[in-house]
């Protein structure tokens, strides 16, 4: 199996939210995000996506204040660390002016 970076970004992402406190990593809703992010959201069964659908896309799913584009989900932490929901790029043009 070939290792996908993107993958990997997108688990460590979703790790940290939990160590944060916004995912338990001992709940169904943890388990259930990682088989989202590693077969898709085609694979989960109903019962999965509602859980998916209940607990954690409020979490995940984040739009740009500025742009209103989707915010990857690696951007997320630091999304939820400075309160601003900004894309990667707004979050960068608003860093360099500091």
């Amino acid at each position: 199996m070939d290792y996908d970076p993107e993958l990997g970004d997108n688990i460590e992402a979703l790790e940290t939210l939990a160590e944060m406190g916004y995912l338990d990593k001992d709940s169904p809703a943890f388990g259930i995000a990682l088989k989202w992010l590693h077969d898709g959201e085609d694979e989960l069964s109903t019962k999965q996506m509602a859980i998916f659908d209940k607990y954690v896309r409020p979490i995940i799913a984040k739009t740009c204040g500025v742009c209103g584009e989707g915010i990857e989900l690696p951007g997320l932490p630091n999304v939820y660390i400075s309160q601003r929901q900004l894309c990667s790029y707004h979050m960068y043009q608003f860093n360099k002016d500091d």
